[in-house]
């Protein structure tokens, strides 16, 4: 419930799909016209799937009227730092791109920039991209960014809470919906990153690093603070670069889309450094566990981290 935009539209999609059924449009948008209404909202077009570069992928976007109802109530009513960060944007017409592989996928866009997306990440881009005055994307997950130069029309980039804003760069932002903290990790040119409708403002050079704590709404730069993970995941690896293992376990669950549950007292201050294929959950897990000497058992589909010792 948190987290509606990820977790909650999957398993409910997933759901629907085994079921089998057909959506009934007009059932689903009179009920969507009514909870909007009852939320002080006014409906918004459904934004169009685009498939990325020939490759299967399984979206939300024909789940039923309840996944609409549901998630799209829960999303009025807890995102409204979202909606003061994404400003005048909420009004256009979004076309939606969304890796639902368990591989990285690249996305190229009309104007030549190219975006690799990491498992789980959605992205979003207005439909009048080419011809707009702004390039403009929606971002909920981890993306790596190479963006064309183009000095007359500004590359922007909204997450929940920040908005990163770049004329031709190359660069990453880790902002899955709900973690503790947020990066931006500038690998060459310059960004400017503003969170909280401009309230808090940071300008990255190449090597800088930027970490934003939605907690306390507190940006820190890190100059030449760059770590190879948060962009040579690119090469379709799970990268740890001194990573502490309570953040390596977060990105995991996010990754593979499951529940990891561990005492961050018993964890402590243990870092990891190392790249893993992308087997399946449980073998990555062991290997990533074993190093740092930690176990795991399963329950009910959620992992349990507990020390070996």
């Amino acid at each position: 419930l948190k987290h509606p935009d990820e977790l909650l539209q999957e398993f409910l999609s997933g759901e629907w799909q085994q079921a089998g059924g057909v959506v009934n449009e007009d059932r689903k948008q009179r009920n969507l016209r009514q909870i909007l209404a009852a939320t002080g909202q006014s409906p918004a077009p459904e934004a169009p799937v685009v498939r990325m570069r020939q490759r299967r992928l399984s979206y939300w976007a024909a789940a039923v009227a309840a996944v609409m109802i549901l998630t799209t109530g829960l999303y009025f009513l807890q995102k409204r730092d979202h909606r003061s960060a994404m400003g005048a944007v909420a009004d256009k017409q979004w076309k939606e791109v969304r890796n639902g592989s368990g591989h990285v996928e690249m996305l190229t866009m009309p104007d030549g920039s190219k975006i690799w997306l990491n498992s789980r990440t959605t992205v979003s881009y207005p439909e009048d991209y080419a011809n707009s005055e702004k390039r403009e994307i929606r971002l909920s997950g981890e993306a790596y960014f190479d963006v064309a130069k183009d000095p007359n029309r500004p590359f922007t980039i909204y997450t929940d809470s920040l908005q990163t804003t770049v004329l031709g760069t190359s660069f990453a932002i880790r902002a899955w919906p709900g973690a503790t903290k947020m990066h931006v990790a500038l690998v060459k040119g310059s960004v400017r990153v503003s969170g909280y409708n401009g309230t808090l403002t940071e300008t990255l050079v190449p090597g800088d690093l930027l970490t934003f704590i939605p907690a306390n709404r507190n940006l820190v730069k890190t100059p030449g603070g760059l770590r190879s993970d948060l962009y040579e995941w690119t090469e379709g690896k799970i990268v740890l670069s001194n990573t502490p293992v309570a953040e390596a376990l977060d990105q995991l669950g996010q990754l593979y889309g499951v529940t990891i549950r561990y005492d961050v007292l018993q964890i402590g201050n243990r870092k990891l450094t190392g790249k893993f294929r992308r087997e399946n959950i449980d073998s990555v897990l062991q290997n990533l566990l074993f190093a740092a000497e930690l176990t795991y058992s399963k329950k009910e589909g959620i992992y349990f981290i507990t020390s070996i010792h």
